[in-house]
């Protein structure tokens, strides 16, 4: 099932079914089945209001659902095709479908949830090196340049005082959803605590990073939540400097780069260049 459709995902080659076919799911019998949340056995489908073969043969069906997600159907050419035994191989086939499809979604759940920060939807701290130890490779092996920003929200402390953490907590989904207006899809917004994120830009130089960055800044200005606060954040820049360097030694770099444009007054970004090494 994906949202209010049962699609067809596989099929003998003797039904005219075609995989990714649609059918809504309140109908026919599979939407009865995945309805009823039982095995439903139909001796002659011409009889039955809710059938709609693909093919005028077809005479009898078994209809079982996986769980509350998905439906197995066997289909026969012959009135009355299916007795009790049917029934029980084919409700031990969909049990243990439905345990491996849960199985599937529970560690795609847990990878999800690993990796990715429930709140704003941007990558955990847990999920840095990964999406990393792959572009600095990349950055190695092909010459590409490879950019981090460090942004910071000005004054968080002060609007959860003010506001409310709930209100705080919005500021941090309407930041990252911000930040993503202006980034491109392969870029990745990571969050590195509290009010601190990791923007990583694959491919971008240096001075493209710095003009990413002034484009943030300029489109906040342009933002408002809930009319309530003034949101600004302060940006540190840096790239990758090559073989010998990596993650941390960048993350530092930045986070000295941050340090530098909150004690300037805050609401500005700052390079860190390769001379200040």
């Amino acid at each position: 099932m994906e949202g209010d459709f049962l699609v067809v995902k596989r099929v003998t080659n003797s039904v005219p079914d075609k995989g990714d076919d649609c059918y809504n799911k309140h109908e026919g019998i599979a939407g009865r089945t995945l309805r009823e949340g039982k095995t439903l056995v139909f001796p002659d489908i011409s009889i039955c209001v809710e059938a709609k073969p693909k093919s005028s043969d077809y005479r009898s069906a078994l209809s079982i659902p996986i769980g509350n997600f998905g439906v197995l159907q066997t289909i026969s050419t012959e009135l009355d095709a299916f007795d009790s035994e049917d029934v029980e191989l084919a409700e031990i086939l969909a049990a243990h479908a439905a345990e491996a499809i849960n199985g599937i979604r529970n560690r795609g759940e847990i990878t999800r949830l690993t990796y990715n920060d429930p709140l704003t939807g941007a990558l955990s701290r847990h999920g840095v090196e990964k999406f990393t130890s792959v572009e600095i490779e990349k950055s190695i092996r092909h010459s590409v340049p490879l950019s981090l920003m460090m942004l910071d929200i000005d004054d968080f402390k002060k609007i959860n005082d003010s506001f409310g953490h709930v209100y705080g907590d919005s500021v941090l989904s309407w930041l990252v959803e911000s930040v993503r207006m202006i980034i491109r899809s392969t870029d990745q917004v990571i969050r590195w605590g509290g009010d601190e994120f990791l923007i990583v830009l694959p491919e971008v130089t240096l001075e493209g990073a710095e003009s990413m960055a002034e484009r943030i800044l300029d489109h906040l200005k342009k933002r408002t939540i809930e009319e309530r606060a003034e949101i600004t954040v302060s940006i540190g820049i840096t790239s990758f400097l090559g073989d010998g360097d990596d993650i941390d030694r960048m993350i530092n770099r930045a986070d000295s780069a941050l340090y530098e444009a909150k004690s300037k007054g805050k609401n500005r970004l700052r390079v860190f260049r390769e001379s200040q090494s």
